[in-house]
């Protein structure tokens, strides 16, 4: 079972939802003005995967600690 979920579906396939229980949003667009349907079936099956464990949010390891700035790097 998903588990509860806010959020919305926009004109031309953007969706951005939140799921409290697993503290996880979900935000995206497939760009689809003639197939609305993708972003509904994107976003559930992301939060599906999620929810059941058969992917994880990334880690931020490459984000300081607060308060702590890092120099950029010439380019």
């Amino acid at each position: 079972v998903l588990p509860k979920v806010y959020g919305n579906y926009g004109f031309g396939g953007s969706f951005v939802f939140y799921a409290p229980e697993i503290k996880v949003y979900v935000s995206g667009t497939t760009n689809q003005l003639t197939d609305p349907a993708r972003s509904i079936a994107l976003s559930l099956k992301v939060m599906e995967a999620i929810a059941y464990d058969e992917v994880r949010p990334k880690e931020t390891s490459h984000v300081p600690p607060r308060g702590v700035l890092r120099p950029h790097a010439a380019e």
